[in-house]
């Protein structure tokens, strides 16, 4: 038999054998706001269900009528739903960006409050409206403080000098006297406010971080708005 190639050898063991020094290597490269919000908290992340699924099913879970809630308020036009959800809620439907399962299972009741609410007053007055802002940043680039003392706001802190890029979509953010209100709505059947501010304050800072960088407008205040409480709910972080 022919010798081995001793140089081919050694090559193949320093490939084999090199380990990488770098911390980073282990850090997750892109992660969601959403993602990121569940793993430090203790609810458990979901997998989507298949389109074909979902079709077949008669009935909706709760976070695909969640999906259909948001698609409602991002796609409809403001000005005709304030008169008539039912109509608009066809309209949507017509137009493909809902299926008709997810038309049905939209409650009137869940959509009408929104329209009377004193957020919706605001939002009526601006003159910049952002809806569905998607947004891709470095989490380095966030700004975020190196000490928090919050329970709940500490896990970003860990990732500060993070090169990883986040992702996420803002629901609605609107301006007002030159700085920016940001809201996010929810569909959670919940008994109190409390319950929305613990499982989502952390997301919504995250938010605010980003929509701070990506305009260079202050964000002044931050609003859940629940559904199944028919109204907005103010969140602070400081």
């Amino acid at each position: 038999m022919k010798a081995p190639d001793i140089k081919t050898i050694d090559d193949i063991r320093s490939n084999i054998d090199f380990k990488y020094d770098s911390e980073e290597t282990f850090t997750v490269s892109m992660m969601s706001v959403t993602a990121f919000a569940k793993a430090n908290s203790s609810e458990n992340l979901t997998l989507k269900r298949p389109r074909f699924i979902t079709e077949e099913r008669k009935a909706l879970t709760g976070a695909e009528h969640g999906t259909a809630v948001h698609a409602f308020f991002q796609y409809a036009v403001f000005s005709r739903a304030e008169k008539n959800v039912i109509d608009e809620l066809k309209n949507i439907c017509k137009s493909g960006f809902i299926t008709e399962m997810q038309m049905k299972t939209v409650r009137v009741g869940e959509i009408e409050p929104f329209f009377r609410s004193d957020l919706y007053k605001r939002i009526k007055k601006s003159s910049f409206l952002y809806r569905e802002k998607k947004f891709f940043i470095r989490i380095s680039d966030l700004d975020i403080p190196e000490n928090i003392e919050s329970e709940d706001l500490k896990p970003i802190c860990e990732y500060r000098n993070a090169r990883s890029i986040i992702r996420g979509i803002i629901d609605i953010a609107f301006v007002e006297n030159d700085s920016f209100i940001l809201a996010d709505y929810k569909t959670d059947k919940v008994k109190n406010e409390i319950e929305l501010i613990k499982k989502y304050r952390l997301q919504l800072y995250i938010y605010s971080l980003a929509l701070k960088q990506i305009t260079g407008k202050d964000v002044k205040e931050c609003f859940i708005y629940s559904t199944h409480l028919g109204k907005e709910i103010k969140v602070t972080f400081f």
